[in-house]
């Protein structure tokens, strides 16, 4: 469960630190951080253990991107930049991310928002998390589309990226049709993301 803290007061501020991408390979190298974490504002969030629907539903996500667009255009838990001024304090791993040309054509070590079409987050227990701070982050990078499947409810939030720089938002339910930017004419349907009831 994610907590969202009060900003600190001016008091405090001043004596508050920010982890950076720096300071966590530093204590994965000596051996503090040993544990699969995301980078949130500089804030270390330790990654949950996935229930087993979160892991099937991330599975028919992944088999349903490499389906239309090839095995190595799709990766799955790895971790992304974002935007230039945010990535040294921001470390994310979504659950499964498409990619513009295959992985091995790109040259750097993590793909960046240029390299992306699409995102993917599979919610069972962070959905404000994921529906707020991660799709601040991701829309301020640029990433076109971000989808938040959440599991509870059965229905897909698709984010589209606005001439404006922001997201609009709109619920996709059992029935309907999600359009993929990248490629509109291969709708998916809402029921083949999610379990059989």
């Amino acid at each position: 469960m994610i907590t969202t803290l009060p900003p600190p007061s001016p008091e405090t501020s001043k004596l508050a630190a920010r982890w950076t991408r720096a300071d966590c390979k530093t204590m994965e190298e000596l051996g503090f951080l040993d544990y699969r974490y995301e980078l949130m504002e500089g804030m270390i969030i330790p990654k949950m253990g996935q229930y087993l629907p979160h892991a099937l539903t991330l599975g028919r996500a992944e088999d349903w991107l490499k389906g239309a667009f090839g095995n190595t255009n799709v990766v799955t838990q790895a971790s992304i930049t974002v935007a230039p001024d945010e990535t040294v304090i921001v470390r994310l791993e979504p659950d499964v991310t498409l990619l513009n040309k295959p992985g091995t054509q790109i040259t750097t070590k993590e793909p960046s928002p240029e390299d992306i079409l699409l995102l993917v987050e599979v919610s069972d227990t962070t959905l404000d998390y994921d529906l707020t701070t991660k799709a601040g982050v991701y829309s301020r990078a640029g990433i076109e589309q971000y989808l938040v499947l959440d599991i509870n409810a059965r229905v897909v939030y698709d984010h589209r990226l606005t001439d404006a720089g922001t997201y609009h938002r709109e619920t996709r339910r059992p029935g309907d049709a999600i359009v993929r930017a990248a490629s509109p004419g291969l709708p998916l349907s809402v029921d083949d993301l999610f379990l059989p009831l």
